[in-house]
C-alpha cells in the first residue's frame, strides 16, 4: 500500500482559551495577507530561505528561524516592559504600548519584539501578530478581532514603520469594537525620553548576551 505522509504531517496551531487550535486556512491566509502570524511551527524551518545567517546583515527581514538559532545580537528587553504586556493581556482590554528604540538596532526589532512571548505570567494568553507596516488600519483590526474571536483570548499584536495617524486609527477601531489586544508600537529614537511615562519603553543599542 502507498504511504499516507499526511497522517505524520505537523499541524500549526495558535494558543486557544481550550487549549491550542488549528485556524482554518481560509482564516490563517486572511489574517497573513497584512500580518505574520507566529504560530507554533514559525522558526521550525528555513523554508526557502538559502541566505541563513547572511541574508538579514545585508538587509533583508530577518526570519523566525534564524532568531531560533540564535544568529542576532537582540537588544535588552526591559523587565518592567515584559510585566507591562503580561499585565496589560491579563486585563482583556484594548491596550497601547509605545517601544522606542535607538536607530542602528534595524534589523533586531523582530528579535526584540520577539521576546515580549517570554512572560511566565499569562502564556496561553499570547498569541503574537506582527507587523512590518500598516497599511489598512480597518483590515488589520478586522483580523485581530477575528483572532481574538477564534481563539477566545487577547491578541498581542507589534507594528512598526508607521505614522501616529495610523496607529491611532488602529487603535481606536479596536477599542471601539472591544477587542481585547494589546498593541506595540515599535518605533526609532536616538535619546531615551526623560518622562516617557507607564506606557512608553525604550531600548537602547543591541549588545551581545544581554537578552533579558
Amino acid at each position: 500500500m502507498p504511504c499516507d505522509d499526511t497522517e505524520d504531517a505537523v499541524i500549526a496551531s495558535v494558543p486557544g482559551h481550550d487549549g491550542p487550535i488549528a485556524l482554518e486556512r481560509d482564516d490563517e491566509e486572511w489574517i497573513r495577507e497584512v500580518a505574520d502570524l507566529v504560530d507554533s511551527l514559525a522558526g521550525s524551518s528555513a523554508d526557502e530561505l538559502d541566505d541563513v545567517g547572511r541574508g538579514f546583515l545585508r538587509g533583508r527581514v530577518i526570519s523566525w528561524f534564524e532568531l531560533s538559532l540564535d544568529l542576532d545580537v537582540v537588544p535588552r528587553v526591559p523587565t518592567d516592559l515584559i510585566e507591562r504586556v503580561s499585565e496589560d493581556l491579563t486585563a482583556r482590554d484594548t491596550r497601547r504600548i509605545a517601544l522606542l528604540h535607538h536607530p542602528g538596532a534595524g534589523r533586531n526589532d523582530l528579535g526584540a519584539t520577539s521576546r515580549l512571548g517570554d512572560t511566565p505570567r499569562v502564556p496561553d494568553a499570547l498569541l503574537p501578530l506582527y507587523c512590518a507596516s500598516i497599511h489598512d488600519e480597518i483590515g488589520l483590526a478586522q483580523r485581530v478581532g477575528r483572532l481574538a474571536q477564534l481563539t477566545g483570548l487577547p491578541v498581542l499584536l507589534v507594528v512598526e514603520q508607521t505614522t501616529d495617524v495610523k496607529a491611532d486609527r488602529l487603535y481606536n477601531r479596536l477599542r471601539a469594537d472591544s477587542i481585547p489586544a494589546v498593541v506595540v508600537v515599535v518605533s526609532r529614537r536616538v535619546d531615551e525620553p526623560r518622562d516617557s511615562g507607564s506606557r512608553s519603553f525604550y531600548l537602547g543599542p543591541a549588545v551581545e548576551g544581554m537578552t533579558g
